[in-house]
């Protein structure tokens, strides 16, 4: 169906169009956009809200946990000196616990990291090691809303950065080949007080 010169609609156009349109019913407004009925509503930002799973999880560890420094006082080495941040680099701190995520979605991984760096701060364990996973299996398969990388492999490190394992965790490194590559993390906890 083309329109004609004019580009007006045919005849068959506008009988299609009626056709199709016949039990649209027009929504009424009782109330303009805006509060002057001329100018266009004011934009406002709608707040995004943490996801739930992230909340619940929070209260579940106590709230004696050291708090966060302050924000623009931290910096790549905060809290711990250049040899034991070279150290933690080279994989040459003895890694005290493990923690594999292998197999486990989103939500699992979450809350098995969360109580692991808990347990691990109370038990006053300084290098641990969190395996994530590299990603992509052999057969190449690639989640292309992760670039390929693994979902666990990019969240784990935002997790370690985040309220309530920021205010434990002083510094992580990638792991050395023996402990898993790219695949691990080195993370090391602050000392318990």
């Amino acid at each position: 169906m083309a329109n004609d010169k004019n580009g007006e609609n045919t005849e068959d156009e506008d009988g299609l169009w009626a056709e199709i349109t016949k039990d649209v019913k027009q929504i009424e407004q009782d109330k303009p956009l805006s509060e002057e009925a001329g100018k266009p509503a004011k934009k406002t930002r709608t707040p995004v809200n943490p996801p739930k799973n992230t909340v619940k999880a929070a209260s579940k560890y106590p709230k004696n946990a050291p708090a966060a420094p302050a924000r623009g006082s931290e910096t790549p080495n905060a809290g711990i000196d250049r040899n034991t941040a070279e150290r933690l680099r080279r994989g040459q701190l003895p890694v005290e616990a493990r923690l594999d995520l292998h197999g486990m979605n989103r939500e699992k991984a979450q809350q098995a990291l969360l109580g692991f760096i808990h347990r691990q701060y109370v038990a006053g364990k300084r290098c641990v090691l969190v395996i994530t996973g590299k990603g992509p299996g052999k057969d190449g398969r690639r989640d292309p809303l992760n670039e390929g990388f693994g979902v666990l492999k990019q969240s784990v490190p935002q997790w370690l950065a985040e309220p309530p394992n920021r205010s434990l965790v002083l510094k992580t490194a990638t792991a050395k080949p023996k402990d898993g590559g790219e695949g691990a993390l080195y993370v090391l906890l602050r000392r318990k007080r």
